[in-house]
């Protein structure tokens, strides 16, 4: 382990971005480190308290190149990398049900953009499969139509220059053709999809809108709705963060029904967005220092629409995506039996940590690594023979038993690997680094000390973009 660390130390002494991620060390051999490549998407399965954030998710927040997107349900990742990334760029905190208690927290207008319909289609489309199917009937129809619904009340509003408040009554009240006027002179299709909806008698009809609704609903809490009830040119600039430096933006949501889980996963899309888009402007088509997100819990508080198919091809654009779920039930369960497989499947990299307990993921995994073949001698009759033999590398017991700093790394057409990955409590400077950082943290949220600003310093470079806007 202290090779790992001493690496680790190495990293932060220098101004040339690693070239690679360090990941861990082999178990039977710690002086041998594994490192993947910054294109390499990971998916990471482990259970609550399997170490996903102090033995994992620090780490790729702390030794991130260039700009981090981090999604968390708690304060503790938030509170434990922030001096680190505040002291190499600006930090946000997109925080809206107030969960740590962070006083400057960014403000984002869902609406902001959406006069363009294609921005209009986009948000519409994250926000409503956001939306957890929970094995519906028909549900990924229900949630076209959610999404077609709220497009079109999305861009009428923009348009108008009218507040998320409106969408949010236009939703709940079918006899409400406000938006299908204003859409009826600029897009006419449009207007006749929304009034077809809301026209409807039909049972269908009706639980599109009670699907729309329940996406809005959050936005009944004042609190909630202050965080993206906000005139679009106050709202948070996610291009010119994004793109202006080795930034943090700090995501936080419960990820629960009733939470703002799907607003949250609306402004991660816009971040991908952003940095997909501007890959595509760089000289060799792929950012430089590449972008990482940093997503935990990423199927209650960011699933970005297609994020399987995201995992296969970001990678060589510059954008790194480790991707963390409890395990393969919970996958499918969110983007269904063959979303959550091509998820799982897709990644080049996929990390297990101790302690799964779903018998089918564990078992294929085990059928995954394979068996390895050996001679055994046998005697018969005083002469001895040999025969080959498979075993099994790894049982399904065996990968649950892990040891608890232990983890399997199942990479491309590599071998399987057993890894160690220390816990930041167990080496001093980690262990300080954390500390002082949560003791900064703790005394912005009491008030002792002023938060760092999200905004950039010059205001003129703020108005200008920054670099890959033009």
């Amino acid at each position: 382990m202290a090779a790992m660390m001493k690496a680790f130390a190495r990293q932060g002494k220098t101004n040339r971005p690693p070239l690679a991620v360090d990941v861990g060390c082999l178990v039977e051999q710690p002086r041998r480190h594994v490192w993947l490549q910054h294109r390499d998407g990971v998916i990471v399965h482990g259970p609550t308290g399997a170490g996903k954030t102090w033995r994992v998710a620090w780490q790729r927040v702390i030794d991130a190149p260039g700009f981090v997107l981090a999604t968390t349900t708690k304060a503790d990742l938030v509170a434990a990398t922030l001096t680190e990334r505040a002291a190499r760029g600006r930090v946000a905190v997109f925080d809206p049900e107030r969960l740590t208690g962070w006083p400057a927290g960014i403000a984002w207008s869902i609406l902001a953009g959406c006069t363009d319909p294609d921005t209009a289609i986009r948000r519409a489309d994250a926000l409503a499969r956001a939306m957890p199917l929970e094995g519906t009937r028909n549900g990924a129809y229900f949630e076209q139509k959610a999404a077609t619904m709220l497009r079109c009340c999305l861009h009428a509003a923009a348009l108008r220059e009218l507040s998320i408040r409106e969408v949010r009554v236009w939703v709940s009240a079918r006899t409400n053709h406000t938006p299908v006027d204003i859409l009826a002179d600029t897009l006419p299709d449009w207007a006749s999809e929304l009034d077809q909806i809301l026209s409807s008698a039909s049972e269908s009809s009706d639980d599109v809108l009670a699907a729309a609704s329940r996406l809005l609903e959050p936005l009944a809490s004042p609190t909630l709705l202050a965080a993206v009830d906000i005139p679009v040119e106050q709202s948070f600039d996610v291009a010119e963060f994004v793109l202006s430096g080795v930034n943090t933006l700090y995501l936080v949501s419960k990820g629960t029904s009733r939470s703002m889980a799907p607003f949250v996963a609306a402004l991660a899309t816009e971040v991908h967005h952003v940095a997909d888009r501007a890959s595509q402007r760089a000289p060799s088509k792929r950012l430089d220092p590449p972008v990482r997100l940093v997503l935990d819990e990423m199927n209650n508080v960011a699933p970005i629409p297609d994020l399987p198919q995201i995992m296969t091809d970001s990678g060589g654009k510059g954008i790194m995506v480790w991707a963390f779920a409890h395990n393969q039930d919970q996958n499918e369960l969110r983007w269904g039996a063959e979303g959550g497989r091509v998820l799982a499947q897709s990644a080049p990299a996929m990390l297990v940590l101790p302690g799964l307990r779903g018998v089918e993921e564990l078992s294929a995994l085990s059928r995954l690594i394979g068996e390895r073949r050996r001679w055994e001698a046998s005697l018969h009759e005083g002469s001895r023979t040999y025969s080959l033999h498979d075993d099994t590398v790894l049982r399904a017991d065996e990968i649950r038993e892990l040891a608890s700093d232990h983890a399997l790394l199942i990479y491309r057409n590599a071998p399987a690997m057993l890894l160690s990955l220390p816990s930041v409590w167990e080496y001093a400077p980690w262990r300080h680094t954390v500390t002082a950082s949560t003791r900064v943290f703790d005394d912005i949220v009491a008030g002792r000390r002023p938060p760092p600003r999200p905004e950039h310093s010059d205001p003129q470079r703020r108005r200008e973009g920054g670099p890959g806007d033009e």
